[in-house]
């Protein structure tokens, strides 16, 4: 039979001990960095997530877009014709107010124009509408020479402004000059002359 030695079998304490500590602090280890990386990570996966999220909403969602409501344009009336007729047998509506312009279309002698307007005092040339019933601003230009106003209006009378009359202005009036004032002379007293009669005594009047 085999003698079981006492003692020879069993680890140290002190190793049990060591083992143990490197263990708790193994798992401690372990844990902690398990701990830091979820939360790390974690809050990562979140944030990803969430982005993802934001960004996928942002696209679902088309943006919102106001329409301002639009009004029609206003109509503005053509400008009122004046009634004007070719004294010509053939009177040549042209593209620009020149005679070299290039020649549109041509009225005879008695056709009745629409004159929209002169184009300046100094002008030669009238702007006319060629499409008088639609208005449609179809313009051409016509001289003078060829085309006379239906219903002339009268040249204005020359009237006579009668000149301001001049007020004269007021004339310059010399101040008047200071007058002396009267010297006083003293009236002198009468003297006695010692050598003089004595006048009678006046006697006192009395009624009869």
């Amino acid at each position: 039979m085999y003698s079981r030695r006492s003692g020879s079998d069993n680890p140290p304490l002190i190793l049990i001990i060591l083992v143990g500590a490197m263990l708790v602090f193994g798992c401690y280890a372990l844990w902690n960095g398990v701990t830091n990386y979820m939360r790390e990570g974690g809050e990562a996966i979140i944030a990803a997530a969430t982005e993802q999220v934001r960004a996928t909403r942002t696209a679902a969602v088309p943006p919102t877009t106001f329409l301002l409501p639009t009004f029609p344009p206003t109509w503005t009336p053509p400008p009122p014709c004046d009634r004007f007729y070719v004294t010509v047998d053939s009177a040549l509506v042209r593209s620009c107010p020149d005679e070299t312009c290039s020649v549109k279309t041509a009225f005879t002698y008695g056709s009745e124009i629409c004159v929209l307007r002169h184009l300046s005092p100094d002008s030669d040339w009238y702007e006319v509408e060629l499409d008088v019933e639609r208005r449609s601003r179809d313009l051409g230009y016509m001289h003078r020479n060829v085309i006379a106003p239906i219903d002339p209006t009268l040249e204005p009378t020359i009237t006579n402004t009668p000149l301001p009359t001049v007020t004269p202005g007021p004339t310059n009036t010399l101040p008047p000059t200071r007058t002396r004032a009267p010297t006083y002379t003293p009236t002198p007293t009468p003297t006695i002359d010692p050598n003089a009669p004595t006048p009678p005594p006046t006697l006192p009047y009395a009624e009869v």
